[in-house]
């Protein structure tokens, strides 16, 4: 068994453009794999959760369970980890931090999403919501788009952009527009992500988005108003959202994998509006981890399988 931290994984310096492969690579072989519910615990007075999350990905030979939690009182808030086995042996190939894993799969499906169901050539991204995951979506995003400008327009919550100015202005294609209010970040922007991880109430009033918007809400939270009054609905998996209270009410509703399959799933002209929900799902992480895992093979091994005769218990 190889334990991998986040250190480890950092260090590797995979090209962000590799995420956005690999989300689209996981997508098309889901019909595939085995893809429960997860598993949500509700805690922290109501405000967090402890999520378990198993998979099998035949093709790759693995299945994996990744555990997530978001706790308001901890630094970071969400914290995750993953453990990952052969499928054929049962042998537990690696413990890996999830962490970062976590924050590049949900930039690659993002960015997956925003290239799928944008209107072409979208110019005009919102942002609400500037933490960890909001900083790996645009980093996935501008590795895959990289020949036209980007305009940028962030939600200061609280006065403040949590360093993501200073990394945008990394990249001479993005042009960056501040607010204090959500509703000038969502006014006129083609795209709108959000990556608020906990609201109580609505953000926005569906009337903000103009015509041909794409709504990425990766949380899920904040956007219930918007369900039935969008054209659109796709989301990551058919059992991970068929719970929502406004499931029943999402017009021309498909899974992500379908779109790409088939894209008249998916937009059909420069008038719709459409929501993705991006709910998150354990194969995305079980395949970024295995793709990891490859890439440690002189990395000492740790075993917790002691040599025991077959009746061991006495």
């Amino acid at each position: 068994m190889k334990i991998i931290g986040l250190n480890d994984i950092a260090a590797l310096n995979i090209p962000k453009a590799s995420y956005y492969n690999w989300a689209k690579e996981t997508f098309l072989a889901k019909s595939d794999c085995v893809l429960p519910a997860k598993t949500s615990m509700k805690w922290y007075e109501g405000e967090g959760f402890i999520n378990v999350m198993p998979s099998i990905i035949p093709s790759l030979g693995v299945y994996g369970v990744k555990t997530v939690t978001r706790n308001p009182s901890a630094v970071p808030t969400l914290k995750s980890a993953m453990m990952l086995f052969d499928i054929n042996s049962s042998e537990l190939l690696s413990v890996l931090d999830a962490d970062y894993i976590t924050a590049f799969r949900t930039g690659g499906t993002a960015t997956l999403a925003i290239e799928t169901l944008a209107v072409k050539n979208y110019k005009t991204i919102g942002l609400i919501g500037l933490g960890n995951i909001c900083r790996a979506v645009v980093l996935v995003l501008l590795s895959v788009v990289k020949d036209r400008e980007l305009t940028f327009k962030l939600h200061l919550f609280e006065n403040t952009d949590n360093g993501l100015i200073a990394l945008l202005k990394q990249f001479p294609n993005a042009k960056i527009e501040a607010y204090s209010d959500i509703e000038s970040v969502v006014r006129d922007s083609d795209v709108v992500v959000s990556c608020v991880t906990f609201t109580d109430k609505d953000l926005t009033q569906p009337e903000w988005f103009k015509k041909g918007a794409l709504l990425v809400p990766i949380h899920t939270r904040g956007f219930m108003n918007c369900d039935e009054q969008f054209d659109r609905v796709i989301y990551d998996d058919y059992d991970h959202v068929k719970h929502f209270k406004n499931f029943e009410l999402f017009k021309n509703k498909h899974e992500l994998a379908e779109v790409l399959k088939n894209p008249s799933c998916g937009r059909q002209n420069d008038e719709e509006r459409i929501i993705a929900y991006n709910i998150g799902i354990s194969l995305l992480d079980i395949y970024f981890s295995k793709k990891i895992y490859d890439m440690f093979p002189d990395k000492e091994e740790f075993s917790l399988e002691p040599e025991l005769e077959r009746y061991w218990v006495k």
